[in-house]
């Protein structure tokens, strides 16, 4: 069993806090975007506008998954950026 050093594990909580900021849903501040009771963005109300955006690689793997019939559940499938030079 492979054990973690204290570097490690300091690393990791720090993520967890780190990670904890942030709304799951839109990665925005929750200190800035939550409101409601006792919520600390309760002054933020007008300040965010929604966009909406395409990610050319879901969208492949999408694609990608809607093609195909008989997947197997155990197949991983990947991008390949082929534009890149």
């Amino acid at each position: 069993m492979q054990r973690f050093s204290d570097r490690d594990r300091t690393a990791a909580i720090a993520l967890t806090i780190y990670e904890g900021l942030f709304c799951p849903d839109c990665g925005q501040l929750k200190a800035e975007a939550w409101q409601g009771e006792g919520a600390p963005g309760a002054d933020m109300e007008g300040w965010y506008e929604a966009k909406a955006l395409t990610c050319v690689g879901c969208e492949a793997l999408h694609q990608y998954a809607k093609e195909q019939k008989d997947q197997d559940p155990a197949e991983k499938v990947y991008l390949l950026n082929t534009k890149r030079d």
